[in-house]
């Protein structure tokens, strides 16, 4: 589809009114005012399958509950797990015990 009319590229479009909504858009509204707004005709079955497929495949958009299309970015963050937090610390004090090692680290080495 890539038409952009003026600087309004379609994608970016989709994206801005489902930021200005604040909640997930029927695909048949996201299409039709998408297209409406970058000069499209919103009644061409053509321009809106071919809108549809490229909000398919960015990654900024995600297919919600009933038909509808929401933000990625709108999911939470993800919490570090447990697992991470104590990964991330053994690694830190192996990092700080591998600098401290040859300062004033006594010998064990017997000596003939």
């Amino acid at each position: 589809m890539e038409k952009a009319v003026g600087n309004l590229e379609p994608l970016d479009v989709a994206a801005d009114l489902l930021r200005q909504s604040g909640a997930p858009i029927t695909a048949r509204s996201l299409l039709a005012d998408t297209l409406q707004a970058v000069g499209g005709d919103p009644e061409d079955a053509q321009q809106l399958a071919a809108l549809q497929t490229e909000i398919s495949l960015d990654n900024r958009f995600l297919p919600a509950l009933h038909g509808a299309w929401a933000l990625k970015e709108w999911l939470p963050k993800p919490k570090p797990s447990r697992a991470g937090k104590a990964l991330a610390v053994h690694r830190t004090k192996q990092v700080v015990d591998d600098d401290d090692a040859g300062e004033g680290a006594e010998s064990t080495e017997e000596w003939d």
